[in-house]
């Protein structure tokens, strides 16, 4: 600890004392080259585009509640005003939830299960709902590009066919 400018400033680079304002001054002009040359100079933002293009899907605790709030929203935005949209989920010993249930009347008609991965599978809560609320058609929503049955009346759905939960 030693005293600059009246300040008790505890900083040492390479046995020299140095003022906290000098430290802050040299991250914060190689803050500025960094930024303003790695992001500006065309190769380098296409390469670090690049790598992160070859990295997707990417892996994030946050994605799929992202992911899910997005296509909730989506689907949300095309339903036709004879439905109401819901979230169902139980606090029993066999958790059921299910992401969005519509229904007409008191009759669940079609059950959306939100997942990002690209071979989405039914969790047992979503099964239990499933088979609590009973619906006439139920959608996995996914990032694929292909519907297919994974059970009797259960389907994937790609992201880019959500106007077909409506048909």
């Amino acid at each position: 600890v030693f005293e600059c400018r009246n300040e008790l400033v505890a900083a040492c680079w390479l046995g020299d004392q140095v003022c906290m304002e000098s430290l802050f001054l040299f991250f914060f002009v190689f803050f500025l080259f960094f930024v303003l040359f790695f992001f500006n100079d065309t190769a380098t933002t296409e390469i670090y585009t690049l790598s992160l293009h070859d990295a997707l899907p990417i892996s994030n605790p946050i994605l799929g509640v992202s992911w899910e709030g997005f296509c909730l929203e989506q689907i949300i935005a095309l339903k036709p005003s004879r439905y109401d949209a819901y979230f169902y989920r139980t606090q029993s010993a066999a958790a059921a939830e299910i992401d969005l249930v519509l229904t007409r009347g008191l009759k669940v008609e079609i059950a959306i299960e939100i997942k990002y991965s690209l071979t989405p599978k039914l969790t047992k809560s979503s099964t239990n709902a499933i088979n609590e609320v009973a619906p006439l058609k139920t959608w996995i929503v996914y990032p694929g590009e292909e519907s297919y049955p994974i059970k009797k009346d259960i389907w994937t759905l790609p992201v880019s066919q959500l106007p077909r939960i409506f048909e």
